[in-house]
């Protein structure tokens, strides 16, 4: 038994026994409440991905531009990205 619940339960028995009879409702609430994060980190990565295909859909776009290809082959050279081994 940890100190602090023991210390407790010699100076405030009610208080614990009041503690401890919340727990059954802390425990039947738990589904939902795993429920509801889920849906909200589910929401998050939904937004995520969709701002990701988002701008994924734009780069897309603009490589097929031949101009735009051509651009960013010129910024490229200009950058010196080349890699040695």
């Amino acid at each position: 038994m940890p100190v602090r619940l023991a210390g407790e339960l010699r100076s405030e028995p009610k208080a614990v026994a009041k503690r401890l009879g919340a727990l059954p409702r802390e425990v039947m609430a738990l589904p939902e409440r795993a429920q509801a994060f889920a849906r909200i980190k589910l929401g998050t990565a939904g937004d995520s991905y969709d701002e990701l295909a988002s701008r994924g859909k734009r780069i897309v776009g603009r490589v097929r531009r031949p101009k735009a290809t051509g651009e960013m082959a010129e910024q490229a050279g200009r950058s010196g990205g080349r890699t040695h081994a």
